[in-house]
């Protein structure tokens, strides 16, 4: 548990900042069974070692997002850096965006796999160091674990998921460090497609993604608002991905992220 959640710990401002810090641990007792702290008070105790984990993990996203969401809008997305600037990766629970950000790993380091905070003024983002959430059955993501350990986990929003160290791949050393955003991907993983197809996203599609998928203050539809001028202004390329294969579809994205179209349609056979 310490090595999984160094990250997330350590990553976190730290009290000269003037910001909010939050201490866990995770002791086993004489019995087998564990016992979870948070600022030195219980969380929960006579688990164990799954739920131990479950109830760590829900904890710190929970306190996360609500932190982070105090600061700026905050997008149900994964992030990587690419070159000066960052890719966000933006859907739904179960589109495809961590395996799809693992994949991009490769060529763009890691910043966050859960959820990135976009300044909608200046078109930049940022996002907390939290340990990688795979999904049960995601052979791919939990393949590039490398033999390290991955901690079962159990919640109400994702079911069965598997939580790993960010050092498992390429990760960004300073994820809170302000990025500008390159390029918004709307991914959606789909077995019955062969390779990936690479589009421009429909408004129609588009609209209840990005409602779906932004949290901040004010009204919904002036959120939408501020995010389509955030991508006017900052000149920033958007595209659909439809794959079936997250390496190929991130080759491709990197291929077209670096490339000058602002928004294309290709298939990868």
């Amino acid at each position: 548990c310490n090595e999984l959640f160094a990250g997330a710990a350590a990553g976190a401002p730290v009290d000269c900042d003037g910001k909010p810090v939050r201490g866990y641990a995770v002791l086993r007792g004489v019995s087998g069974t564990y016992a979870v702290e948070v600022d030195g008070r219980p969380l929960g105790g006579g688990l164990t070692r799954e739920e131990a984990s479950s109830l760590l993990m829900q904890d710190i996203t929970d306190w996360t997002v609500s932190k982070l969401v105090r600061e700026s809008a905050l997008a149900h997305a994964s992030s990587n850096r690419a070159g000066d600037g960052a890719v966000l990766c933006i859907g739904p629970s179960g589109s495809g965006k961590t395996s799809l950000a693992l994949a991009l790993a490769k060529y763009w380091s890691l910043r966050g796999d859960e959820c990135s905070c976009v300044d909608l003024g200046a078109g930049m983002t940022w996002t907390e160091p939290l340990p990688v959430n795979v999904k049960a059955g995601n052979g791919f993501a939990m393949g590039l674990s490398d033999g390290g350990e991955a901690l079962p986990c159990e919640s109400g929003l994702h079911g069965r998921t598997f939580c790993f160290s960010r050092q498992t791949v390429r990760s960004d050393p300073n994820p809170l460090e302000r990025a500008k955003i390159r390029a918004l991907v709307f991914p959606m993983y789909d077995e019955g497609i062969k390779g990936v197809e690479v589009g421009r996203p429909a408004h129609d599609a588009l609209v209840p993604l990005v409602l779906g998928s932004l949290l901040g203050e004010g009204r919904p539809s002036g959120l939408l608002r501020e995010f389509m001028r955030m991508v006017s202004a900052y000149d920033i390329k958007l595209f659909s991905v439809r794959y079936s294969d997250a390496e190929a579809a991130a080759r491709s994205l990197v291929e077209l992220v670096e490339g000058r179209e602002r928004s294309c349609c290709v298939q990868v056979g």
